[in-house]
């Protein structure tokens, strides 16, 4: 067994047992009530029940209020949630104890009442015992063995009594009452099983929660755990690339003197290479800063025009390596939007820039802003291979990428989008993706309030 089904069955029977503890108070009222009804029966008040209070009738009301007692120093010592009481004794054996007693006394009614050839005084007590069953299998059956306890021992020790009625009431109850104490353990113990199986769920459902909430609290400080470590050493490994960086720039301009041009190309490799790498280091630590929460940002009006211009500029060499045409489509309406100026151009840069990868030689590409409302859309379009639709509600995710073999090929670390989004949702906005595989794909980035300029009517102008 599973230490969490070991838990659960554990804490199911604690359960029974406390709905059994329940009971006791109960008892504890009712057997002196039940008792003085039945002492009023046999009293001679109804002469046709009983000729009086004989000796057999008031030594078992005794045994009753032992009953009554028994069922308040039980609850007093081993009370709802415990689980041992003096010396040791298990809750369970004293509830089990109980009720074997409490069935016995109840057992031992023909014994003390009933009269052979009393049809009047058998039927009464055929009465009392099978309300008193009935009872004990509402009040205890969620706990099995302190059921069979109580209405076993009530029919083993009752049933034979009616044997020697000498009248017909007495056969019919020496054949009926077997009949209805075992109707009464299978329907309690078959009641018990079903009460045991949602108390086990309710309580295995507690335990799914409560070791979710354990994973999700340690998957939290994990995440918080790896921001804070990418922070940090991206932040110790800026300062070396940036040296690398700046001294093979020194090298391959030849700024001391002229190189081979082996080492001039060489220098080029690792002044690219560190370039490279130190994007990489950029993105992660814009990302790590965000996911710790200590990234701000400073929305301020700014040319929005003049930035996706600049965005152009920067990836045209690589667009008209590839043969690529690259396409401004701008909305009048928007000259300027108020936004993080540095944020906003890393969002415009990292989508043009994977068009550009992705998007094959002698693709298109078109980089559009448009007004809707006060909110401004940024998108970027291509005419790409496209992405699966399985992979798009993923795509934004901290290193996902599109394993088909173009997107291999163009490289890339996965965190392009995920920053994008990132940035996105720091302005209150969000990113969106849609593609079809051979058609293409568009990112779409939403700023809600951003289009701080006024709304024309004039068309979209488009900008080769």
């Amino acid at each position: 067994m599973s230490d969490r089904n070991l838990k659960t069955a554990t804490a199911a029977e604690t359960a029974r047992l406390d709905l059994v503890a329940e009971t006791l108070p109960v008892g504890r009222a009712q057997v002196p009530v039940w008792t003085a009804v039945i002492l009023g029966a046999a009293s001679g008040a109804f002469p046709t029940l009983s000729g009086g209070l004989e000796p057999r009738v008031i030594a078992w009301a005794c045994l009753q209020l032992l009953v009554a007692g028994t069922f308040h120093v039980v609850a007093k010592l081993w009370p709802r949630g415990s689980e041992r009481g003096p010396r040791g004794i298990e809750r369970q054996h004293a509830y089990v104890a109980t009720y074997l007693l409490a069935g016995t006394s109840w057992g031992l009614l023909p014994w003390a009442m009933m009269q052979p050839g009393n049809v009047s005084s058998q039927a009464f007590v055929g009465v009392m015992l099978i309300a008193v069953s009935a009872v004990y299998s509402v009040r205890v059956s969620t706990h099995p063995s302190t059921y069979l306890a109580a209405v076993g021992c009530l029919g083993l020790i009752s049933t034979p009594s009616f044997f020697f009625g000498h009248t017909d009431m007495a056969m019919a109850l020496s054949i009926g009452a077997p009949l209805w104490y075992a109707f009464l353990i299978v329907t309690g113990l078959n009641l018990s099983r079903r009460i045991s199986e949602m108390i086990f769920t309710q309580i295995d459902n507690g335990l799914l929660a409560e070791s979710y909430a354990v994973a999700r609290d340690e998957a939290r400080a994990a995440s918080r755990a790896k921001s804070v470590f990418l922070a940090n050493m991206s932040h110790e490994l800026r300062t070396p690339l940036n040296a690398i960086i700046g001294f093979s720039d020194v090298m391959k301009n030849s700024l001391f003197g002229p190189l081979d041009a082996r080492y001039r190309e060489y220098a080029t490799d690792i002044n690219d290479s560190g370039a490279h790498l130190l994007a990489l280091v950029n993105d992660l630590l814009d990302l790590a800063r965000i996911e710790a929460g200590k990234m701000s940002i400073e929305p301020q009006p700014f040319d929005v025009i003049d930035v996706l211009r600049q965005v152009r500029r920067t990836i045209e060499a690589d667009a008209e390596a590839k043969a690529q045409t690259i396409t401004l489509s701008l909305d009048p309406a928007v000259e300027e939007i108020e936004a993080d100026n540095r944020a906003f151009r890393k969002i415009a840069a990292n989508l043009a820039i994977n068009a550009v990868k992705f998007t094959q030689a002698g693709g298109a590409i078109e980089i559009g802003l448009r007004r809707e409302g006060d909110d401004a859309v940024f998108w970027v379009t291509d005419n790409g291979p496209g992405i699966p639709t399985e992979k798009l509600e993923t795509i934004f995710r901290s290193f996902e990428r599109v394993d088909d073999s173009y997107s291999v090929a163009a490289g890339g670390t996965g965190l392009g989008l995920a920053l994008v989004q990132a940035l996105a949702g720091l302005h209150g906005g969000l990113a969106t993706i849609t593609s079809e595989i051979g058609q293409g794909t568009t990112v779409s980035v939403r700023l809600p309030g951003a289009a701080t300029s006024p709304a024309s009517a004039r068309p979209v102008a488009r900008v080769a």
